[in-house]
């Protein structure tokens, strides 16, 4: 598809940036193809892969949407065309070169974060499911992030790999072991628009050295679920979270309960890529047997 004439002349008619000139396959991603499409007036970046269906992109599209939206200074690319072509769906986003961190930038992210946490929302949830990697993620909204977070996060991906004979009948007790003392451990904040997979391959620097957001799984949920994501696996400097916390402080304790939060992309890695990430799993629920 990507390499037709025909479809060429679909971009054409359905973008207006004028003649198709090139296009280069990019690296990175483990779900997605990734293309640079040239023509004549600008570039775009496309994101397709076979069997994919199109409500896949189009909550992506979405979840841009409702960043773009939302008060804040980061960056978020622009959704230029979300659509199918011979059966076959694609997302299509304005192309950021990508630039130099200059020494403002770690600050920058910090404030421009805390900016974006501070939109709020009279419940925990977005407007439909989404997708976290490859996974089903569900946002039926509830007034309490504490059932949110149990109902719509921990107990289906839990029961995926249950189901699955990775898990046993002690890792279920432990679980909701863990469920039930989460009242006593998270403090009450008001639902905060987050990014939702906020690791450090889902951020870039722009020619402008600012700050960008790509690739969301966006709900309203607890602040800390994007904090915990970014002390998970690394990658973002001391200082954006100084200056995060300059804008916006974090309730006490937040260094001890970070693991609870850590819980539900732990049981995404162990959904997507086995075992490997059990005994990571077990050591936050086991903590509440």
């Amino acid at each position: 598809m990507i390499n037709s004439a025909s479809f060429h002349s679909f971009l054409e008619n359905q973008l207006g940036l004028g003649a198709y000139q090139s296009q280069q396959r990019l690296s990175g991603g483990d779900i997605n193809e990734a293309y640079r499409i040239n023509f004549s007036e600008a570039s775009v970046f496309l994101k397709t892969k076979q069997k994919v269906d199109l409500d896949f992109y189009q909550a992506e599209a979405n979840g841009l949407k409702g960043l773009a939206k939302a008060e804040h200074s980061l960056g978020i690319p622009t959704v230029l065309a979300c659509d199918s072509f011979n059966a076959q769906a694609f997302l299509i986003l304005d192309y950021l070169e990508e630039g130099i961190k200059t020494p403002l930038f770690n600050s920058k992210f910090g404030q421009g974060l805390a900016q974006l946490h501070s939109n709020t929302s009279e419940a925990f949830g977005w407007e439909q499911n989404n997708f976290i990697g490859s996974l089903d993620q569900l946002n039926t909204p509830a007034a309490d992030w504490i059932e949110f977070y149990a109902m719509n996060r921990l107990e289906p991906l839990f029961a995926k790999v249950y189901d699955l004979g990775i898990l046993t009948k002690s890792d279920r007790s432990a679980l909701f072991g863990l469920i039930n003392e989460l009242e006593s451990i998270i403090p009450k904040e008001a639902p905060a628009l987050i990014h939702g997979d906020l690791w450090s391959g889902n951020y870039l620097c722009d020619s402008d050295s600012n700050p960008v957001l790509i690739d969301p799984a966006v709900y309203y949920g607890h602040r800390e679920m994007d904090l915990a994501m970014m002390h998970l696996f690394g990658g973002f400097s001391p200082e954006v979270f100084r200056s995060y916390e300059e804008l916006k402080p974090l309730e006490p304790g937040f260094e001890d309960r970070l693991s609870i939060h850590q819980l539900y992309p732990l049981l995404v890695h162990l959904n997507l890529f086995g075992s490997s990430y059990l005994a990571s799993c077990r050591a936050i629920w086991s903590t509440y047997t």
